[in-house]
């Protein structure tokens, strides 16, 4: 079943999926696929490889159950972006859309949908602190200064791998080594967070993503402890300047 890869394939009826990988029966050791529906209410199947791969004449089709397909092709409307929820120990217990993780409605909700998301904050050789400033298309705090780098952990992914990709999505950079600050967990009126915090020291270039992020520059120690307060800095970004003693 080398042949087998994760990505996205189409049911010769016409529905898409997605392919998470290959498992193994436990009794049997027979290769069983393990793949989630990209529309309705996106379940999780599990059917034999021999099924996945074998081939079927219908209805004047002749050809392979399922196929590869390029991501392009799948209707964008299709797919929906999971995170894990993690316990407060941060092991992986389940997985929910982004918009379940944003959406609970009372603490105990909200706490049932614990997810994982990265933040790092770049320094420059000198001790300044670099921050992005959000683009004005965001839904949540259009504008405001925050972390040079924050986002989701997809699901699936490894919190180090999270980080790279979002260093390199967000501000474009590659040649950096984070260093582990701390995690802990933040409360919102609109999700709960298990935040892994990094710092980095970094002078330059940086190219921000003009989707994600308006501009962004270094501020010294003093500019931030003006800024507190005023609506310029993002409540989360002010709570790490002091628990972290940037400031």
């Amino acid at each position: 079943m080398d042949n087998l890869k994760p990505g996205f394939y189409r049911h010769f009826k016409g529905n898409y999926y997605f392919l998470m990988e290959v498992a193994y029966h436990s009794e049997t050791l027979e290769p069983m696929v393990v793949y989630r529906a990209l529309y309705g209410d996106q379940k999780l199947w599990v059917r034999p490889a021999s099924m996945w791969t074998e081939h079927v004449e219908r209805d004047g089709y002749i050809g392979p159950r399922f196929y590869p397909v390029e991501e392009q092709e799948v209707p964008t409307l299709t797919k929906e972006e999971y995170f894990p929820l993690v316990d407060e120990a941060g092991n992986v217990i389940g997985r929910a859309t982004r918009k379940a993780c944003h959406s609970g409605k009372t603490p105990e909700e909200r706490a049932q949908l614990l997810h994982p998301v990265v933040h790092l904050h770049v320094f420059s050789s000198s001790g300044k602190l670099y921050l992005q400033r959000r683009s004005l298309n965001k839904d949540l705090l259009p504008g405001y200064w925050d972390t040079a780098v924050g986002g989701h952990v997809d699901f699936g992914e490894s919190i180090d791998d999270a980080l790279r990709r979002e260093v390199r999505e967000e501000i474009g950079i590659t040649a950096y080594e984070p260093e582990h600050m701390e995690t802990y967990r933040y409360d919102s009126e609109r999700e709960s967070e298990m935040v892994h915090v990094y710092r980095a020291t970094y002078d330059g270039p940086f190219h921000p993503d003009p989707v994600e992020v308006s501009e962004g520059k270094f501020w010294s120690a003093d500019e931030l402890r003006a800024a507190l307060g005023k609506g310029v800095l993002t409540p989360n970004l002010e709570m790490e300047l002091q628990r972290f003693g940037i400031i």
